[in-house]
């Protein structure tokens, strides 16, 4: 087959939670892009939204990873997608507060990759409580990642 255009990047979508092994870090590297999720950059923040397996590494041990990937793969394209989401109940805080956002936004500062996509919830969840949070709060967050952040080779997206 041949391109008529460019060839399309070979991706990776991951849950970042594997990446500590260096034998994923090893395979993964050899991608053209990888899209890594990091919902959470608390631990508190990683339980309640992603409700990891009991084997999970913690949130300290999954940013680590993606800088050591992030390190592995200079030549490829990285980027972080983050979910942000609002919640009903007063007992399920959700990953839209201020110090999961400040906390991602210098995780995503240490990472250095090259995207970052910021989004919330676009179709009914399973959970009845969560929701999506509006445009001007996305717009917001991006304005704290990007303040935080500090870094113009590091594209800050919110859809």
């Amino acid at each position: 087959m041949k391109w008529t255009n460019e060839p399309p990047l070979i991706t990776l979508f991951t849950n970042s939670s594997t990446l500590y092994s260096s034998e994923v870090r090893e395979r993964v590297k050899h991608f053209d892009l990888v899209l890594a999720k990091l919902d959470a950059a608390t631990e508190n923040d990683l339980i309640s939204t992603n409700r990891p397996h009991k084997d999970c590494r913690d949130i300290k041990v999954i940013v680590e990873s993606l800088i050591k990937m992030r390190n592995d793969m200079p030549n490829k394209k990285l980027a972080i997608q983050c979910l942000i989401y609002n919640s009903y109940r007063e007992d399920f805080i959700s990953n839209d507060n201020n110090e999961n956002i400040k906390q991602l936004a210098y995780a995503i500062k240490k990472i250095k990759p090259d995207i970052v996509q910021l989004y919330s919830i676009a179709r009914i969840p399973s959970e009845y409580f969560v929701y999506a949070i509006d445009e001007k709060r996305k717009k917001q967050i991006a304005q704290t990642f990007e303040e935080i952040i500090n870094n113009d080779l590091i594209e800050i997206n919110y859809y």
